[in-house]
């Protein structure tokens, strides 16, 4: 850029004498700014879903055997382990009630008791309906330690919740971490993060979907 301007500004000294003008021409414009792209609202998670990470006031709840400080998105258990070491039996996806399934879950609970699993975490995708989902969690929390349930990407809220309240009703090791979003031990905590992210591979219409305020 410097030398063109500098040979230009030559040639016009060269031709001063024969009255040389130069014609300026018209700069462009500068080109506008290119706009940000725009930011894609995603909606928020459901509270049926994710509940709010707020505090409340504290309140003394049993929970199968044990005895544990509720206040809002968390339940702490004070009580060390017995054994010095915690340990989770975890559970992946159910689907149905179907009998094979629930064969199934008694043989992990006794190997869950023979790990001495100190809690059972139950990931989601449990079943397709409120009886099934209620039948599943009586079946695991058969085993008396308490029982950690999420929903998973292929339960209708409702589905969830009901068949979860009505499974309580008769266990009350069930804990449900779409409402307590972290459960304290003295040696770890576990934290929830309900459903899926992606709605295209989402079970249900009404199944649970996180966003990145929900992380």
């Amino acid at each position: 850029m410097s030398l063109r301007f500098a040979s230009f500004a030559g040639v016009c000294a060269a031709l001063a004498l024969s009255a040389c003008t130069r014609e300026k021409k018209a700069s462009a414009p500068p080109p506008a700014p290119a706009k940000p792209p725009a930011i894609a609202r995603v909606q928020p998670a459901d509270p049926e879903c994710a509940a709010p990470v707020d505090l409340a006031p504290p309140v003394q709840v049993q929970v199968g055997e044990r005895v544990a400080t509720h206040s809002g998105y968390k339940l702490t258990f004070q009580q060390n382990d017995a054994d010095g070491e915690l340990v989770f039996g975890v559970l992946g996806p159910v689907h149905e009630d179907s009998g094979a399934n629930l064969v199934a879950i008694q043989r992990y609970r006794q190997f869950f008791a023979e790990q001495k699993a100190d809690a059972i975490v139950l990931t989601g995708d449990i079943g397709e309906s409120a009886d099934g989902i209620a039948r599943v969690l009586r079946a695991v929390a058969g085993a008396k330690v308490p029982v950690l349930v999420m929903a998973g990407h292929r339960e209708c809220r409702a589905d969830f919740t009901n068949g979860f309240l009505e499974a309580q009703r008769q266990a009350n090791n069930l804990v449900n971490m779409n409402a307590v979003r972290a459960v304290q031990f003295p040696e770890a905590t576990l934290v929830s993060l309900p459903g899926l992210h992606d709605s295209n591979f989402l079970g249900c219409a009404t199944a649970c979907r996180y966003s990145q305020d929900t992380v």
